[in-house]
């Protein structure tokens, strides 16, 4: 599946499969997520 995106209050967020293995998750299935704000700013993965 691709990525998927979802309102969350003036902010939005974007989630992914990553098949990467880059740390923190080496599993090879890790799931990650940005949250993007208004004024461009990314958060945390």
């Amino acid at each position: 599946t691709g990525p998927s995106a979802t309102a969350v209050g003036d902010a939005f967020a974007v989630v992914w499969r990553d098949g990467s293995m880059q740390a923190p998750d080496v599993a090879g299935s890790a799931v990650r997520a940005r949250i993007i704000y208004p004024g461009g700013s990314g958060g945390s993965n």
